[in-house]
């Protein structure tokens, strides 16, 4: 297109490294701006000419890029793409590029862009953003309190540990049961005030074994998620997709990919110890598993992903869980007479 130029950004807690391709032009414009609400707008305004279509990529890695990407997404005649991180850097590994700074980075998003394929990002709500922002949070929290208990354990079984450590160790682990309350309250009353968020938050407490904080962490990561995506894309997305094996005759599933959100996966980790152990269909489909030589780990991991189908037909068919839909018994199984304890 002659009216398209295109752009890299690497994005840096001080400074934002752009290389810019105008149209009709073979060499590269690059430029640094400081990583600043002021220096944010500067960009943009050198990006944008008249009659000119730009298409900007930069990484997913972090925070120091969100305003940035969010502010090009709302500009006219400005394309945003947010290019996954590992996918980027497996392209730099394929030109043969050596060098890693800033101005390499660039160049390198820029010929992702344009070479791999550009996929625009929507951002997603204000409201969107804040939950997220709080259940990463509540995810923080969480492991601060379960390595203050740990400390709190190992002080408890030896005479050595001064009183005064045993007690500071609990004031702190008090003082994380509030903040971890008050983020719940102030969480369910941002969701209360949108009627789509309520609704999805609704339908997830009906999930056995979700309480607050399971439902409004899980809820955080996946409100930011485009709207379009089927089940299969969350699931590769959370990194639950098995990995295919093929060389020559032989052709295997490997282990998940790992390669997405992992708060997604530590979640419904957790949330499948309590699925397995109290929700009769799942703990029917748990036990088939490991009867077929699946470990306890993999029957984990195929709950996880059975659990993340679930939820994402719950939330864009609008129904509560049923545990007898997401977890049939097989054909041959439903006929037995010992399977009727399983319903």
């Amino acid at each position: 297109m002659d009216n398209l130029d295109w752009c890299g950004i690497d994005v840096g807690s001080e400074t934002l490294v752009v290389a810019l391709r105008r149209a009709g032009h073979n060499k590269l414009l690059e430029k640094n701006f400081p990583n600043t609400p002021a220096g944010r707008q500067r960009l943009r305004y050198w990006l944008i000419r008249p009659g000119q279509e730009v298409r900007a990529c930069l990484e997913s890695t972090g925070t120091y890029g969100r305003d940035l990407a969010v502010l090009l997404a709302e500009t006219p005649g400005i394309e945003v793409m947010v290019a996954n991180a590992r996918a980027v850097r497996k392209f730099a590994e394929a030109c043969l590029e050596r060098s890693k700074t800033d101005e390499v980075d660039a160049r390198i998003l820029l010929y992702f862009a344009m070479q791999v394929g550009f996929i625009p990002w929507v951002p997603p709500s204000e409201t969107a953003w804040h939950l997220l922002g709080i259940s990463r949070r509540l995810g923080d929290l969480a492991e601060m309190r379960a390595r203050e208990k740990n400390r709190l354990h190992a002080g408890c079984q030896t005479i050595t540990t001064a009183a005064v450590v045993t007690r500071s160790i609990e004031r702190v682990i008090d003082w994380i049961n509030g903040e971890r309350d008050a983020l719940l309250d102030e969480a369910e009353e941002l969701i209360a005030a949108d009627p789509e968020m309520s609704r999805c938050y609704k339908r997830l407490l009906t999930v056995p074994g979700f309480g607050r904080l399971t439902a409004i962490r899980l809820l955080g990561e996946l409100a930011v998620l485009p709207a379009h995506l089927g089940k299969k894309q969350w699931v590769a997305l959370a990194g639950l997709d098995p990995v295919r094996i093929q060389s020559g005759k032989s052709d295997r599933e490997g282990s998940i990919s790992r390669k997405g959100n992992r708060r997604i996966r530590r979640i419904l980790f957790t949330a499948v110890l309590s699925l397995a152990r109290f929700e009769p269909s799942a703990k029917a489909f748990y036990e088939r598993l490991k009867e077929r030589g699946k470990t306890p780990r993999q029957a984990q991991v195929a709950l996880m992903r059975k659990l993340l189908h679930g939820v994402w037909g719950m939330l864009h068919y609008d129904q509560d869980f049923d545990g007898t839909k997401l977890f049939p018994l097989p054909a041959a199984d439903s006929a037995h007479p010992r399977a009727c304890h399983c319903r």
